[in-house]
C-alpha cells in the first residue's frame, strides 16, 4: 500500500510538472505568519508540526523528514500523519498518512502553527525521495507550493480517482 501512495504521488507530480507555473505566485501571495512562529526558521529533521489544516483533520501533525537546497530553493521533504485522504487503494478507501510530500520551504513556513516536538523518529523514506528524483530526472523537479492542506486537497483529487495504480 505504501508503495502504491508513493508510486501515485510521483504520477501525480508528473502530472503537475507539465502545467506548473514557472514561478511560485502561490507562495509570494502568502501572507506572512504572525509572530507566533519566526520568520527564516531553519527546520531540522525529526522536527514535528502543527498546520493549518484541513477541516475536520485538526489533529493532523507533519513531521519534516528531509531538508535540501535545490534547483527550486530550499525543499523540505514531510510526512503527515492524522489526515482523512480518499483513497480506493487505501483499506477502507481512507489514507490517513501520507509518507512523502515534496513541497517548497515556503509553503511549509506558511502552513505551520506550532512546534509539537524536536526529535521524532523518521521513517525511511529514501526509497520515495529516489523515485521523486527519478520521475523529475532530466527537468527540474516538481514541488508543490501551496499550503499543506491545499497539497493534501490535491493528492486526495488524484489518489480519489485513481490516476495512478
Amino acid at each position: 500500500m505504501r508503495l502504491t501512495l508513493i508510486t501515485i504521488l510521483c504520477v501525480s507530480l508528473m502530472l503537475l510538472a507539465s502545467c506548473s507555473p514557472k514561478e511560485d505566485k502561490v507562495a509570494a501571495a502568502n501572507p506572512k505568519l504572525t509572530n507566533a512562529v519566526p520568520q527564516g526558521i531553519q527546520f531540522k529533521v525529526g522536527e514535528v508540526w502543527s498546520y493549518k489544516t484541513r477541516p475536520n483533520e485538526e489533529g493532523s501533525k507533519l513531521t519534516i523528514c528531509k531538508v535540501e537546497d535545490g534547483e527550486l530553493g530550499k525543499i523540505v521533504h514531510v510526512s503527515v500523519k492524522g489526515v482523512q485522504v480518499k483513497s480506493p487503494q487505501s483499506p477502507g478507501g481512507i489514507a490517513t498518512e501520507i509518507s512523502h510530500i515534496p513541497l517548497s520551504y515556503a509553503a511549509v513556513e506558511s502552513s505551520i502553527t506550532t512546534l509539537v516536538s524536536e526529535n521524532a523518529p523518521v521513517a525511511d523514506f529514501e526509497q520515495a525521495i529516489k523515485k521523486w528524483k527519478e520521475v523529475n530526472s532530466g527537468r527540474k523537479p516538481y514541488i508543490f507550493t501551496t499550503s499543506v492542506a491545499d497539497t493534501i486537497s490535491f493528492l486526495e483529487i488524484v489518489f480519489s480517482q485513481g490516476q495512478a495504480q
